[in-house]
């Protein structure tokens, strides 16, 4: 909740007012993008690995 005079509060740490607004943020959602590209990453990691220890 964010009063007139500025202030941000939690909506239950304070009373509604005059003028007071209410804001409601959406969740951050789990990139599933940054999962994947994390994931090919190690995988590439791992095969660049085992081809230099076939190659010795």
């Amino acid at each position: 909740m964010v009063h007139r005079n500025g202030a941000v509060m939690h909506a239950g740490q304070t009373r509604m007012r005059a003028g007071d607004e209410i804001i409601v943020l959406p969740a951050a959602p789990t990139s599933n993008i940054e999962l994947a590209a994390s994931i090919t990453q190690i995988l590439y990691q791992v095969a660049v690995a085992t081809k230099v220890a076939l190659d010795l």
